[in-house]
């Protein structure tokens, strides 16, 4: 059997559809090295964008450390220790023994085998609170964590190694690196006095 089909009303074909617009154009490219990049720029929402991209490699190192002295010696840290104890029919009591401690003083900071400073711990932990507080959008390396009793040599030295890769990694960080606190903090307090 012999199906006929129906006859189509002669209508032109469908032109393609159009196609899509092209994408923006990528954001203007700047040389290396040009102040744009380092200069932070304010947006309309009022923050402030910083281009952490541009890092470097600064040869700075925290090699080691040393004791506070006084008078030519070795400043001893005497540090009384309260235990209590009870004995039948006694009240505790507050005894205190006597401990003797070495306690160091300060890491010493280099650039390119040059001596810039010296600094506590406590410095450290203040300049890395205050970089956070300047460079809001930057995720910094953890510091070495505080530790509440004396340290042995191998932790000391595990601290030195570690203030020393928090060093290398921030200030590889350009705009770090470049800042007043970055710079104030490398630079030498006895140095600010001369003059």
């Amino acid at each position: 059997m012999y199906i006929k089909e129906k006859s189509r009303p002669n209508t032109p074909p469908q032109p393609p559809p159009p196609p899509p617009p092209p994408p923006p154009p990528p954001p203007p490219f700047y040389a290396h090295g040009e102040a744009e990049r380092l200069e932070p720029t304010e947006d309309l929402a009022g923050y402030t964008y910083i281009d952490y991209s541009e890092k470097r490699s600064l040869p700075i190192s925290v090699p080691d450390y040393h004791y506070l002295e006084k008078g030519g010696e070795r400043y001893v840290v005497s540090r009384y220790v309260p235990y209590l104890y009870s004995s039948l029919g006694r009240k505790p009591s507050s005894h205190f023994m006597n401990h003797e401690q070495l306690r160091p003083d300060v890491f010493n900071i280099y650039m390119a085998g040059r001596h810039l400073c010296s600094r506590r711990y406590r410095e450290f932990s203040n300049l890395h609170l205050n970089l956070k507080k300047e460079f809001i959008g930057f995720t910094f390396p953890k510091l070495p964590g505080k530790w509440p009793f004396t340290l042995s040599e191998q932790q000391l030295d595990a601290r030195r190694r570690g203030l020393e890769q928090y060093l290398e990694k921030v200030c590889a960080v350009r705009v770090i690196a470049e800042s007043d606190v970055m710079q104030e903090f490398l630079t030498d307090s006895d140095d600010e006095q001369v003059g």
